[in-house]
């Protein structure tokens, strides 16, 4: 799964500029793990997951909306 999704991934940040985006919620997600906020984590990896996904979307033709 993570070989077909690497494509998506790399379009995703070059097209959105979106790098210093996700390091900082990747280092507010590994934060809520190690203060153990297993609620916390599990938001913030569902938003880190739907955010890429809508900004892929909308720098991909046939604009579309999650």
């Amino acid at each position: 799964m993570n070989a077909r999704l690497e494509r998506y991934r790399r379009v995703q940040l070059t097209l959105s500029h979106g790098k210093q985006t996700a390091d900082r919620e990747l280092r507010q997600i590994v934060e809520a793990c190690l203060e153990r906020k297993e609620d916390t984590a599990a938001e913030l990896v569902y938003g880190h997951i739907m955010s890429a996904c809508q900004s892929l979307l909308e720098h991909l033709p046939g604009k579309t909306s999650v």
